[in-house]
């Protein structure tokens, strides 16, 4: 009797550490996939990030650029009426 219980402990036990080997691989591969998302994740913040102070220095660009297309706009709507002016006193003493 003691030996058939004995016996079947040790099957029992076989059968434990087996499941639990099984386990242990599916926890293992869990965590290199876990492993490989945290690195996607990480990339994709520094790639944002990235984006976002390219973006930043862009707009400011543009916005120089912005200024001054209003500057020389303004100085040929001036230049505009200036000679209009002009063409106008001359036109106006023929």
């Amino acid at each position: 009797m003691k030996e058939s219980l004995e016996h079947e402990l040790h099957g029992m036990e076989a059968r434990l550490n087996s499941r639990l080997d099984k386990f242990e691989l599916r926890f293992e591969a869990q965590a290199a996939r876990l492993d490989r998302l945290d690195t996607t994740i990480r990339a994709g913040g520094r790639w944002t990030s990235g984006m976002i102070d390219w973006a930043s220095k862009v707009d400011t660009s543009l916005d120089g650029f912005g200024k001054q297309i209003i500057a020389i706009d303004t100085e040929i709507a001036e230049a505009g009426k200036r000679l209009a002016k002009l063409e106008g006193a001359s036109n106006g003493s023929n």
